[in-house]
């Protein structure tokens, strides 16, 4: 199995409980695990199986130019298998099944001894979509190459790999996102103060998180739904998350532009993605695509209630408002309602709230997630 890193993040807290379902499973497969970074977490990982960290797969040291030298005079084959031997790795069977948690684990397939394993698994979060974004031509050649079988998190991940990149949909199964917990109650509690704090937010502040929201040309998306809410007299702040994409700077242009700098927060989304849903109150999703849908779980995870458009997947989540407003497309008045009504109603946002937490619990709990590898993994050892 293998993972970007070991910091506590919601990606790595959902590795870590699919590792420890495989490992406490005596009469399945024997688990390894390399994590392409190091972290907190490295020691967990290690108490449930044996673990290899990568920190640099590339590698600078001597060794690496002599590596590099080889690939360039045609010998790339050989260079990679004398990287593998030098990062440990050349004691993964070539008989071993391979589970990448995550596209931009795609740098493994090099250097692991895959040419007679018994088949590839690679999970497709929503935090890498489009898939194209963050990865080479090349790795995303290989990925369609290699893997046989991809799980997907969301629609919209679905439709690509089928879509544009024609991937045999017999290749491409949806599974639910794993909501993992956070590493405890009394943490959680410390690191939402200490942002809180950061994003200058007071202690009684309602704080309305948006993550990533669709599109961010002018007019964002942050900033209208945050003129709306200032015309229902609501004093909530709203915190916006904006996609590493956004760095051209339009959501702050919007903001500033009009007159909202002392209601809204902009950030940018960083790597790995702060805990920003521990400050939350309320989440709205102003947008159309599957954008950082995994925090927005996590919100509702801890009974924080939702708002969002028909026709989202959080809208099944919410349902009939019971976990939050479920919105007509594109009415942003009708948005900054429903979340003035929570905000201004404590009861109502809490009842909301622990149906969120119940729902989300139902349906994303780690055992579908667990149950989904298995057997993507059966299927493709075959």
């Amino acid at each position: 199995m293998v993972g970007r890193d070991a910091e506590d993040t919601a990606d790595t807290r959902s590795l870590l409980a699919l590792v420890d379902g495989l490992a406490a499973d005596t009469g399945g497969p024997q688990v390894r695990v390399l994590l392409q970074g190091g972290g907190p977490l490295v020691e967990r990982f290690a108490g449930l199986a044996p673990t290899t960290v990568v920190d640099d797969l590339a590698g600078r040291s001597v060794a690496g130019l002599v590596e590099r030298g080889l690939g360039r005079v045609g010998l790339r084959a050989g260079a990679l298998r004398v990287r593998a031997r030098r990062l440990g790795l050349d004691g993964w069977g070539s008989g071993d099944a391979v589970y990448l948690h995550t596209v931009l684990c795609v740098q493994a397939l090099r250097y692991l001894p895959t040419a007679g394993n018994a088949g590839i698994v690679c999970r497709v979060p929503e935090s890498v979509h489009p898939l194209d974004q963050p990865l080479s031509e090349a790795d995303l050649a290989l990925l369609v190459d290699r893997v046989d079988r991809f799980l997907v998190t969301t629609a919209a991940g679905v439709a690509e790999l089928t879509g544009p990149l024609r991937v045999a949909t017999g290749r491409v199964v949806r599974v639910p996102e794993v909501v993992a917990p956070t590493t405890g109650a009394e943490a959680s509690r410390v690191e939402a103060s200490r942002l809180r704090s950061a994003l200058g937010f007071g202690p009684d502040d309602v704080v309305v998180g948006s993550f990533g929201a669709s599109a961010v040309d002018p007019p964002s998306p942050a900033a209208s739904l945050a003129v709306a809410l200032r015309r229902q007299g609501t004093t909530a702040r709203l915190l916006f998350v904006a996609p590493e994409h956004a760095s051209d700077g339009w959501v702050r242009h919007d903001v500033e532009c009009a007159g909202l700098t002392d209601r809204v927060t902009v950030v940018d989304a960083g790597e790995p993605l702060p805990g920003y849903h521990l400050v939350c109150d309320v989440v709205a999703h102003a947008g159309w695509g599957a954008d950082h849908p995994g925090a927005y779980l996590e919100a509702m995870a801890r009974g924080v209630p939702a708002v969002c458009f028909e026709g989202h997947e959080l809208a099944a989540l919410v349902g009939d408002d019971e976990a939050g407003v479920v919105c007509p497309y594109l009415d942003l008045m009708a948005m900054a309602e429903g979340v003035a009504g929570l905000v201004d109603d404590a009861d109502r946002r809490r009842v909301a709230g622990e149906r969120a937490a119940d729902t989300v619990a139902a349906l994303h709990p780690t055992t579908v997630a667990l149950d989904a590898v298995r057997l993507a993994v059966a299927e493709v050892s075959r």
